[in-house]
């Protein structure tokens, strides 16, 4: 049966011959050989490996047609037989949500392509991964879907990963929320002593950005001391870069500058990146954190996005703090 082949729809949106990323790639050598899918899965079983990412065919009812090697391996079988002899129902045997496979279905019905579809499956031994499967529906010369084609990737480090990033965040915000209304609450008593404020800004760079990955420009602070609760104010900064990390592109550098305006050190911290909505301007559990503590030392904070360039400029006022050095 002549099998259609994609289009400049499907090419576009797989990104084929448009430079493609790492996990479609395959797909675009799977379009070389289509079998005929009547034939018996066994004449058209093998797909050539792809290193760490699996390739398949499956029928249009979920049963495989063919299959790579780095695929079973990824679902823990040592060879392409065994994996097609074991599954013959991927809906109910290879999901742990079987609902995956009628959503599969579903998204290819409707877009005829899927990106990165993850899901949680059943490795041979009973062990769960998460993958994410990358798929076109294959049509023939009169536009009627004959099969699917496509990769599977295994995501199970990445959604660690991240389910702890989401359970240290929970965590920080937890203390967060803790530590503000111990400031509203009055139990947290700022302390007056003579700080180099370069150190002080670099502790807080620390507190966020611990690996110093982030590229930051320090302006004026060198050699510059002040009179104030070195937690106090480390904690403030750090929330106010915090912010201005999330943000801005990885790339992105943020500016932390002071000058002397009119007696007062003003540390102003400037992000590159997409800026504050003026309705988000100064909300959030980190500015009114540091802003509470800015207010035990006797100081403020303002946020301020300029609309044309993107930029958002926290000011830290602090009267009386300067005790000396060259800021400007």
């Amino acid at each position: 049966m002549p099998v259609k082949a994609p289009g400049r729809r499907w090419r576009a949106a797989l990104g084929i011959g448009l430079g493609l990323p790492r996990m479609l790639r395959p797909l675009a050598r799977l379009g070389a050989r289509r079998p005929d899918p009547a034939q018996e899965p066994a004449a058209a079983g093998d797909l050539a490996d792809a290193g760490e990412i699996g390739l398949f065919r499956t029928s249009l009812d979920g049963r495989y047609l063919g299959v790579s090697l780095g695929l079973a391996r990824i679902y823990g079988y040592s060879s392409r037989s065994e994996l097609m002899a074991a599954v013959t129902d991927i809906a109910a045997q290879l999901y742990v949500d079987p609902g995956r496979r009628r959503a599969f279905a579903e998204l290819m019905r409707r877009n005829g392509v899927i990106c990165g579809f993850e899901s949680e499956i059943r490795r041979r031994d009973g062990s769960t991964i998460w993958i994410a499967e990358t798929c076109r529906e294959v049509r023939d010369q009169h536009g009627r879907p004959l099969y699917y084609e496509g990769t599977v990737e295994d995501v199970t480090a990445r959604r660690r990963a991240e389910r702890r990033a989401g359970e240290r965040d929970l965590e920080a915000s937890v203390a967060r929320l803790h530590f503000y209304t111990r400031l509203l609450a009055r139990e947290v008593v700022p302390a007056a002593e003579p700080v180099p404020l370069a150190a002080l800004a670099a502790t807080a760079l620390a507190a966020v950005d611990p690996r110093g990955e982030r590229p930051v420009a320090c302006v004026g602070l060198e050699g510059v001391r002040l009179r104030t609760d070195p937690d106090l104010l480390a904690r403030a900064l750090s929330e106010l870069l915090h912010n201005a990390f999330r943000h801005s592109a990885p790339e992105g550098r943020v500016t932390l500058r002071l000058s002397r305006e009119g007696g007062a050190a003003v540390l102003r911290v400037i992000d590159c990146g997409r800026g504050l909505a003026p309705e988000a301007a100064g909300k959030g559990i980190g500015l009114a954190v540091a802003g509470e503590a800015l207010r035990l030392l006797g100081g403020t904070v303002a946020v301020a996005t300029d609309r044309w360039s993107g930029l958002t400029t926290a000011t830290v006022t602090l009267p009386e703090a300067l005790l000396g050095g060259s800021a400007a």
